[in-house]
């Protein structure tokens, strides 16, 4: 009967991811039309989708890092709602981690 709660949780992170993408495509919207740039339904549908993907992954690595559910809802919003320049950052930080870590050997 373990089953039931993890799928209710599944679909607590997936709605969250979801409603963090929206608000993240939204907000890029209100940028463009504040900067009088073009901006159509299909970039909306680009920056949703780019945001849910960056949204599982921080999720995912929520997942790795930590054994609290609420973490990882948390961590897969804040993905979504930061979409791809949020994973960029984090890569970035792991990179200098990584060779700061290098250079010291």
């Amino acid at each position: 009967m373990k089953l039931i709660p993890e799928i209710y949780h599944m679909i607590i992170v997936l709605g969250v991811i979801l409603f963090g993408s929206i608000v993240h495509a939204t907000s890029q919207l209100k940028i463009a039309r504040d900067k009088k740039l073009q901006f159509n339904a299909v970039d909306f549908w680009i920056l949703f989708l780019l945001a849910s993907f960056a949204g599982s992954i921080f999720g995912m690595i929520a997942l790795i890092l930590f054994d609290n559910q609420i973490i990882v809802v948390l961590f897969s919003a804040i993905g979504a709602f930061l979409g791809m320049a949020g994973l960029n950052r984090v890569a970035s930080i792991l990179l200098d981690v990584l060779s700061s870590k290098i250079d010291r050997k």
